[in-house]
């Protein structure tokens, strides 16, 4: 059943990433009031699913619930300012990245066995990430991007560990407790920066006329999908979350990482109508092969 809920997360990751495609929130302001929107929603599925245990919340680890929101809130951050400085491709893959800070901790805190096939297995998903990601040519080399792009994988990879912390250490408290509490100190940061940039902004313009009311407006489309993220986002960091503590990090972070990249290439070739090149191709060829060694390397394990 763990892992029928693995191809659930990474089916749940390609949906945030084509949900996330069709949402319009360029601007600090519109960015906050759409992360703002997606942790509220993602806040009422988990609190609706778990209501019964929120008596438990004075028991929360409350440094990893912190440390796991300001590493989700973050990681958002320095991937949208990646791709604003470098674009799509390349942050996208120095993200996904992640997953190797949050499998090598995982493997060394817990001491997780590790054999030739999941390692093997782990470089392979890097070099499948490498070439499904599209090229975008043209884009000038920026060290505003790199650092962005770093910040972004190291975040990511901290999303991971303090999972695997909460569901390992704090196997006693409800999982449901956990993420109402991580969800709702990211909902609360991005209200008070929203606000901040708000009124800051109302200090220098009027916010009455027609164009700065369409600064702030984040439009239909974007509204319906920022509930469909918020949804997805609760759902899905649930299953992670849970996986984390389910399965060894070798297999977990890989697999949700690498197959959400490659999956999502293949959905944006069907709804998007994106082709995809012969090197991309190879790269979906590649990650097959990185997922089959590290079931391989997992069965050898026992």
């Amino acid at each position: 059943m763990d892992y029928l809920f693995l191809v659930v997360g990474v089916l749940a990751g390609t949906m945030k990433s084509v949900v996330t495609r069709c949402i319009r929130a360029d601007g600090f302001l519109r960015t906050m009031l759409v992360n703002a929107a997606t942790f509220f929603v993602a806040f009422v599925v988990i609190f609706l699913s778990g209501f019964s245990d929120l008596r438990q919340g004075i028991r929360l680890p409350w440094p990893i619930v912190i440390g796991n929101a300001l590493s989700i809130f973050f990681s958002q951050i320095a991937l949208l300012k990646a791709i604003e400085y470098g674009g799509m491709a390349l942050s996208t893959l120095f993200y996904s990245c992640g997953f190797v800070i949050s499998t090598a901790w995982g493997c060394v805190r817990y001491a997780e066995r590790l054999n030739a096939s999941h390692v093997i297995g782990v470089i392979a998903v890097v070099a499948s990430l490498a070439l499904v990601v599209k090229r975008e040519p043209g884009r000038p080399f920026r060290f505003r991007w790199l650092i962005f792009a770093v910040c972004g994988m190291i975040f990511s990879g901290f999303i991971g560990i303090t999972q695997k912390l909460f569901v390992t250490d704090y196997a006693a408290i409800s999982l449901n407790v956990f993420l109402c509490a991580v969800f709702a100190v990211n909902f609360v940061i991005s209200g008070i920066l929203c606000a901040i940039f708000f009124f800051a902004k109302n200090r220098r313009t009027d916010l009455g006329d027609g164009e700065e009311k369409r600064r702030i407006c984040i439009g239909r489309k974007s509204v319906i999908c920022t509930i469909a993220l918020g949804l997805i986002l609760g759902i899905g960091n649930k299953l992670n979350t849970y996986l984390a503590g389910a399965l060894p990090s070798v297999i977990v972070f890989p697999v949700l990482n690498g197959g959400t990249i490659v999956l999502s290439a293949i959905v944006s070739a069907i709804v998007f109508k994106e082709k995809l090149a012969v090197i991309q191709k190879i790269g979906i060829a590649v990650c097959v092969f990185a997922i089959l060694c590290i079931a391989c390397g997992q069965y050898a394990a026992g």
